[in-house]
């Protein structure tokens, strides 16, 4: 069955799945803030934080222990490349593909000025 994106959100269709969607591409953390950068018109450059580094400024936001843990968890296993799969779920379930993370940035380029 396809639904639109809001559809999709409203019915309960999917209630009881988890479905893993992804844009089009897998990108590492340098080539986000690259294109970032790109689209802003300013030279941004990603910095690599160690996991402690990045559990302590993350449990100062006041997030509690198993929180930052889960965090620093999910940080590595991008940083790693562990989930970098791309899928097809978005254009299954829309019939339509993923819009890329260049076009997102166009569109939402301003916020980030």
């Amino acid at each position: 069955m396809k639904l639109s994106g809001v559809l999709s959100l409203l019915s309960d269709v999917y209630e009881g799945h988890a479905l893993t969607i992804t844009g089009p591409e897998a990108l590492t953390f340098g080539e986000i803030a690259e294109r970032l950068g790109k689209a802003i018109g300013k030279n941004l450059a990603y910095e690599e934080l160690s996991d402690v580094e990045a559990g302590r400024r993350f449990r100062a936001t006041g997030a509690s222990e198993a929180e930052t843990d889960a965090h620093v968890t999910l940080w590595r296993a991008i940083r790693e490349g562990c989930l970098g799969a791309v899928t097809q779920t978005v254009e299954r379930e829309l019939g339509r593909p993923p819009i890329g993370l260049d076009r997102w940035l166009r569109e939402n380029a301003a916020a980030f000025q």
